[in-house]
Formats: structure tokens, C-alpha cells, sequence
């Protein structure tokens, strides 16, 4: 760029994750040496992380993604040539898994356009407000921190049971409030982001899912957990769903205490 477009005063880059983020700093404070601004960034995308046997990459949890972009704040402000930034993106995400990069959360999951007096307040709403203003809202969003399936041990892969049913629990945290009254949302998602189960609703985190029949290693259980007022967290967990007599172990499904609730 500075070859061939030397009239040029600013460029920017678009970068996902802090460690992406630091790296194009320090190469473009070396390389560039001029002006530029972080003209796209945000969490980690679906291409970057820890992935699943069979090659599903890992969503980060919400309290991963709020530390990352912590950190990417502090990149950004650190690099001296650095004008600013701009986030990406400022709205619901409709395409694959809308978890990844919404500031906002659609109630309905994938499926339709919300207006946007329906869509939900996100922790990253939060984050990013508290950054460009130095202050959080009044009103806090709840964090969801882990999704799990029964029999899954902690970092393993999960793996169900075509058209058989199996227990997921979610954890989250409130800024706010030591017991918060939360509720819960779920889905089933195929490859391309379509909801195959749900939206099904519960007042614990935990509820019990019947895995799709058809047996695929792209679906993912993706969470909502929702407070009052439109405040909500959510990302995906990736499954794999096997014929019956493809899984060597598994267990027995417990019916949930959660009384499932129509949306």
C-alpha cells in the first residue's frame, strides 16, 4: 500500500479476536508506520479456536468473550498510530449462528427479522458502551458461562443419540443480582444456522432435548439466558449426533425438573 498508494493518510483493518487484533497493531505500527483505525473487529469468529474431534470450532462462552474484548480495548488504545475503532456489529447477526458477533439478540433465534424494539441487550452491548462512555447501563444483561450435556466430561466432545432425547444445563452469572430470576432458551441448529428443535423455554437451566433423527456432525445446542427487561446472553455448543448403535457409551435420559413453556 505504501508502494503503490502512497497519497493514502489512513487504512484500516478488520480483525477478530485480541490476539488478531495485536498482531495487525504491531505489524502496521512496523509496516505502515501511519494513521490507521480497526475498522472491523469483535470477538473470535467460527473460523479460529478449540475444535471438536470431528472439526466443529468451538463457540467462546460469554465471560470469554467479554475478556477478549477487553483485551482488544486495550490493544487498540495502546498502539500509537492508532485512531480508533469501529465494532462489528451494532445489530442481530441473521446468518449461521447469531450468537457469534450480535450485540443483540433476536427472541426468535434465526428464523425472520425482529424490530428493533424486540431484539435483546447483550453483555457485549454492555461492554462496548462502558468503553466508548467509560459507564455500564443501570440495568445489567446476564452472562451465560457453559452449556452441557449429561455425560459429557468437562472438555469433552458431545456426542447423542439420533432421535433420542438428552439432558443440557446451562450456567450464567448476573452483574447485578447474587439470585437472579433467569430464563432459559433453546435450540437445536443444523449446519447452515436453521433451528431443527425449538424454541423451547424453561425457568431452571436445565431441560431435556430430543437429539434430531438424522444422525450429522454439524448441528449445535445454541442458549439464551434471558432477565427482565430484554437483557440476554447466549452462545452455541456443538454436538454430534450418531446412530444409536455408533455411541459406546451413554446414559440414560433424566427427565428434567424444568416445565417446558410455549414461546
Amino acid at each position: 500500500v505504501k508502494q503503490y498508494a502512497p497519497d493514502l493518510d489512513v487504512i484500516g483493518f478488520n480483525s477478530y479476536g485480541q490476539g488478531a487484533v495485536g498482531t495487525a497493531s504491531r505489524n502496521l505500527e512496523q509496516d505502515w508506520g501511519r494513521a490507521y483505525y480497526v475498522s472491523e473487529f469483535g470477538p473470535q469468529g467460527p473460523w479460529w479456536g478449540r475444535k471438536t474431534a470431528w472439526g466443529e470450532i468451538y463457540e467462546q462462552s460469554y465471560d470469554a468473550k467479554l475478556d477478549d474484548l477487553r483485551k482488544s480495548f486495550e490493544k487498540i488504545d495502546a498502539a500509537p498510530h492508532c485512531l480508533g475503532s469501529t465494532m462489528f456489529l451494532w445489530g442481530c447477526w441473521t446468518q449461521q449462528k447469531p450468537t457469534y458477533f450480535s450485540a443483540f439478540l433476536s427472541p426468535q433465534g434465526t428464523s425472520g427479522k425482529t424490530p428493533d424494539d424486540d431484539l435483546l441487550v447483550t453483555p457485549m452491548t454492555e461492554e462496548f458502551c462502558h468503553y466508548w462512555s467509560g459507564k455500564y447501563p443501570a440495568e445489567r444483561a446476564p452472562v451465560l458461562t457453559q452449556i452441557s450435556v449429561q455425560g459429557q466430561e468437562p472438555q469433552s466432545d458431545a456426542v447423542v443419540q439420533a432421535g433420542k432425547s438428552f439432558k443440557a444445563t446451562a450456567a450464567a452469572t448476573d452483574p447485578l443480582t447474587p439470585a437472579p430470576k433467569l430464563e432459559y432458551r433453546w435450540w437445536i441448529l443444523n449446519s447452515k444456522g436453521g433451528a431443527v428443535v425449538g424454541p423451547i423455554n424453561t425457568d431452571t437451566p436445565a431441560v431435556e432435548l430430543k437429539a434430531p433423527a438424522d444422525p450429522g456432525e454439524n448441528y449445535s445446542v445454541m442458549t439464551y439466558v434471558i432477565a427482565g427487561n430484554h437483557l440476554a446472553s447466549g452462545f452455541t455448543l456443538p454436538i454430534k449426533v450418531e446412530k444409536p448403535q455408533d455411541v459406546s457409551t451413554t446414559s440414560s435420559p433424566v427427565e428434567s425438573s424444568a416445565t417446558p413453556k410455549k414461546l
